[in-house]
């Protein structure tokens, strides 16, 4: 691979058979091949929720927030996606998937995401989580 022809690489590792899928996973991984990665498993693949995984992971660093939480959202990893849609300002989505997460308490991430919305200045939103989601309307 020293010509850099990573797709080509990735294709016929995949080609070779399943005993080199897991190399396959880590030539889409290092190397951003995630569109490819994700045409050559199909949804019905084991090894496609890794390659989805690093996908969202690979956008949240690039900042892609909401298109991170849709895509982890595609794979049902809703701590994943709860996180990303915080960090997009979507706090509806965040707050819907809340209930997905039996370990999470709605209130509880509700009055953490209205503070937040109380530090950046949006007290219209800030006021809407706490009445709807806190039903606190003292706040």
């Amino acid at each position: 691979m020293s010509l850099h022809r990573y797709e080509l690489a990735l294709r016929h590792l995949y080609a070779a058979g399943p005993s080199y899928h897991s190399e396959c996973i880590e030539l889409v991984k290092s190397h951003h091949l995630y569109d490819i990665g994700l045409t050559l498993f199909p949804s019905a693949s084991l090894l496609r929720t890794p390659i989805v995984s690093a996908y969202g992971r690979h956008l949240t660093a690039q900042a892609k927030y909401t298109q991170a939480g849709y895509t982890f959202l595609s794979i049902r990893a809703f701590e994943d996606a709860i996180e990303a849609f915080k960090r997009a300002q979507e706090w509806h989505m965040a707050l819907a998937l809340v209930p997905q997460v039996p370990s999470l308490n709605l209130a509880s991430v509700a009055y953490a995401l209205a503070e937040e919305l109380v530090n950046r200045n949006e007290l219209k939103d800030a006021a809407r989580i706490y009445i709807e989601y806190c039903q606190d309307v003292d706040e």
